[in-house]
């Protein structure tokens, strides 16, 4: 993948947790894993351009009515990582990240 690295985003002694704010780290959480998405579509063969198609798909765009029902009940910073990771739109009915 071009020699990007997901070692910036990784928790290690040299690179702790944030601490400044409350619930999780939305941003880091969501990077990590978008690259992970990333990694496992190039891995698998796909051309990354491919990927683009998808960057439009958030949780709650792919799951609709049934995951804005659960929107209230989340952490903010939950629904924050949720609204900014790719998600593989589903191939039955059950409300899954991977398939």
């Amino acid at each position: 993948m071009s020699g990007a690295s997901c070692g910036r985003l990784l928790i290690t002694a040299e690179n702790s947790a944030r601490t400044d704010r409350p619930g999780m780290d939305h941003a880091r959480c969501a990077a990590l894993h978008n690259y992970l998405v990333k990694y496992a579509w190039v891995a698998e063969g796909r051309p990354v351009a491919s990927l683009h198609s998808y960057s439009n798909n958030k949780f709650f765009t792919v799951y609709g009515a049934e995951a804005e029902a659960l929107h209230p009940r989340l952490d903010p910073s939950v629904a924050a990582f949720l609204d900014t990771t790719i998600v593989q739109q589903p191939t039955d009915d059950r409300l899954a990240f991977f398939s």
